[in-house]
């Protein structure tokens, strides 16, 4: 079930690499502030159903929506915002933060920590209008699983904390502004 689960995981990876960079964002230099009140620049990203803050010194990478009919096509329900990233290929090697929207129509899964080994017991985490709630894991790397809410909205931020390219925390200032700016986009069904 584990090889199982890495190689889906893996192709999911593969996948948003082959997405590039195409997508909307706007408000370069728009800052976004954080439960601290410190505020973090960057630009917004809309992946099409969820907008997320892209901090200076990371970059966005649209996810392949492997179900379209068109071809390339991107997922409107997901972004990965990754740091230091130069290229797509950097989610293989870099720390980044996956977010999952789900809308008013779809049920998330519950019971995600059954799918891991491992499993550490997040306290929650207030961020912005969130309280993002989860768990750490190390079958992967070390990573964390967080989920929120607002209203019939739904998110998960898979947050891949430590890679061969670098270290993220869940107390970086930057990771706390992606977390507080996730909203649903204008048009999210």
């Amino acid at each position: 079930m584990k090889k199982i689960l890495a190689l889906l995981l893996t192709l999911c990876l593969c996948v948003a690499v082959l997405a590039g960079c195409g997508g909307k964002s706007g408000d370069k230099g728009t800052p976004s502030g954080n439960e601290g009140g410190t505020t973090v620049a960057g630009e917004t990203y809309d992946a099409g159903n969820v907008q997320v803050l892209v901090p200076k010194g990371w970059m966005a990478i649209p996810q392949v929506d492997v179900f379209a009919e068109e071809e390339g096509a991107t997922d409107p329900d997901v972004i990965s915002v990754c740091k230091d990233a130069k290229s797509d290929f950097d989610l293989l090697s870099k720390p980044f933060v996956r977010i999952d929207y789900y809308g008013p129509d779809t049920e998330m899964m519950g019971g995600l920590e059954d799918w891991y080994e491992d499993v550490q017991e997040l306290d929650p985490i207030v961020c912005g209008p969130y309280t993002w709630t989860g768990f750490t894991t190390t079958d992967y790397g070390l990573m964390a699983i967080l989920i929120a809410e607002d209203g019939a909205h739904q998110f998960q931020a898979s947050i891949y904390l430590e890679t061969e390219g670098g270290t993220i925390s869940l107390e970086d200032e930057d990771v706390l502004a992606i977390l507080a700016s996730v909203k649903p986009s204008a048009n999210a069904e």
